[in-house]
């Protein structure tokens, strides 16, 4: 899924900073023709009318809907594939699915404009009644005429049914105020364009208003804080299990389970990859090579999106935690090596017992658990525990954690006995 919200806040409370409270989503084929604003009055409240609108411009037509058609994208991408006998790269791979993405879409042309209360119930009904009564012009059977006259009469009393809930709903939210039509009267009156000042942002005494700007503006901070502290690669000469290649099964185990997960910048998404068969899959799995460690360059592209934190400052470059939406590839691949690298740290006993963080039927429940137990034996037999509650930063580097773990050790030690402290 993917989020519509921009940096414009949804939520005013006095005395905090505003927040964007209020989250909107879409599907990704929905992203680019969806319109989303903020509206300045809040109508005497603490959250700020949110519009959705779809952008077709000024020109009055039916609706269209743009949508793959699965059947035919699988069994394209795999008579595709069945014919070479290997997949030559990521590049080509990802060409060759969204070429057979953009071959099999199907325009959906929508002319009727249904009620507000009209629900995907009702269309199914009313397409179930249509579909069995052209069975009945071209067979003349009573069995077609009979199911459509029972469909026909359900869909009547699930129309009566809607219209008289909806006019209810619609009776208890306007109330005895005229708020609802307020709204509904400033939706309609936009001809004014506003200047909103929180879309500014404020870098070093300057305010910087274009969209560009801000996008470079961050970039720059994003890409200012790497990874200082490289990681050692002291490869062995010894083949070990580690090194062997991975196996269908550790794929199909880390396939996305969610078939509408965010795609990144390459445009493949979980449900392109489930319908691949096996054979295919077993030639996708040649491209990701273990011990040669090279990445494909757009596993390394995505497109970074900044969130306002909540109760921040919308002006300040701070105030904003950037989400970059992967490649579905390179996901499937980091669980195939976490997968990998759990499985092993687990059987050589690498992870510390009271470790519970990321492991497999492990959470800081199960740590809570084992605190609250120790604590009940300290109480039972008249005995004193200490416990820290720290919180690193996120840019704490190796050297940074082993100055604090010194420096708490010297703390318990003159509590108590050195002897009486457990490392972690």
């Amino acid at each position: 899924m993917c989020i519509l919200n921009t940096s414009d806040p949804t939520y005013f409370k006095q005395g905090c900073n505003p927040s964007l409270l209020d989250l909107s989503i879409c599907s990704p084929d929905l992203l680019h023709e969806i319109k989303w604003t903020v509206h300045n009055d809040t109508f005497d409240s603490d959250h700020s009318p949110v519009e959705i609108s779809f952008n077709y411009g000024n020109t009055k037509g039916p609706s269209v809907r743009r949508r793959i058609h699965w059947g035919k994208f699988g069994k394209s991408i795999n008579s595709i594939l069945d014919m070479e006998n290997d997949i030559h790269s990521i590049q080509s791979f990802e060409k060759l699915c969204n070429q057979e993405k953009n071959n099999t879409l199907i325009q959906d042309m929508f002319s009727e404009k249904f009620p507000p209360w009209w629900t995907s119930e009702c269309s199914y009904l009313l397409g179930q009644k249509r579909k069995f009564l052209r069975l009945e012009k071209q067979s003349r059977f009573n069995p077609y005429w009979k199911m459509a006259k029972h469909i026909a009469a359900k869909l009547r009393k699930r129309i009566i049914h809607l219209k008289r809930s909806y006019w209810d709903r619609l009776c208890d939210n306007a109330g005895s105020s005229k708020t609802s039509f307020r709204i509904i009267q400033s939706l309609r009156i936009r001809d004014i364009p506003q200047q909103n000042t929180h879309q500014l942002i404020i870098l070093e005494g300057s305010n910087i208003t274009s969209p560009l700007g801000q996008a470079n503006v961050f970039g720059s901070m994003f890409g200012s804080s790497p990874i200082s502290e490289g990681i050692p690669l002291d490869f062995s000469g010894t083949a070990t299990p580690m090194d062997s290649k991975f196996s269908i099964r550790e794929l199909l185990q880390s396939l996305p389970k969610k078939l509408n997960s965010s795609l990144g910048s390459d445009g493949i998404t979980g449900r392109m990859l489930r319908f691949l068969s096996s054979v295919n899959l077993k030639k996708l799995l040649s491209l990701v090579v273990w011990l040669s460690g090279n990445i494909p360059l757009s596993w390394k592209h995505s497109v970074i999106i900044p969130i306002l934190k909540p109760g921040k400052k919308a002006s300040e470059l701070k105030s904003y935690r950037p989400i970059s939406p992967a490649s579905v590839l390179c996901k499937t691949t980091e669980r195939m090596i976490c997968r990998r690298l759990t499985d092993f740290f687990l059987k050589e006993n690498i992870f510390h017992p009271h470790h519970f963080g990321f492991l497999p039927f492990r959470s800081c429940e199960s740590l809570q658990m084992v605190f609250f137990n120790t604590l009940l034996k300290a109480r039972s037999n008249k005995e004193y525990i200490i416990a820290a509650s720290l919180a690193f930063p996120r840019h704490m580097t190796l050297y940074g954690l082993m100055v604090w773990s010194i420096k708490l050790y010297r703390l318990v030690s003159l509590v108590t006995q050195p002897a009486g402290f457990i490392n972690f």
